[in-house]
């Protein structure tokens, strides 16, 4: 079973039109804890980049390198989550 390590992982506040690009350093989770946010996964070899609609309660898995820009469509607030196994 997985489950998610939360002691160290930050929360972003994000404001109506602001932006912020990650890059997971590793297999990382991106919780959206409320708002919506549209989000552009960068394109890798072979594969274009991935337009999503993200609202409160999804999450989104990253893998290792991948990178993620992230719009606020309205105030919203995200969690970065380092995912272990149990």
């Amino acid at each position: 079973m997985q489950s998610v390590n939360q002691a160290s992982n930050p929360s972003w506040p994000l404001v109506r039109g602001q932006t912020l690009h990650r890059v997971a350093p590793g297999e990382r989770l991106l919780r959206v804890l409320a708002g919506r946010l549209w989000a552009t996964r960068d394109g890798r070899p072979g594969l274009w980049p991935e337009d999503l609609d993200l609202r409160s309660g999804d999450l989104l898995r990253l893998s290792r390198g991948d990178g993620v820009l992230l719009e606020a469509l309205e105030d919203s607030a995200i969690e970065w989550l380092e995912p272990r196994t149990c």
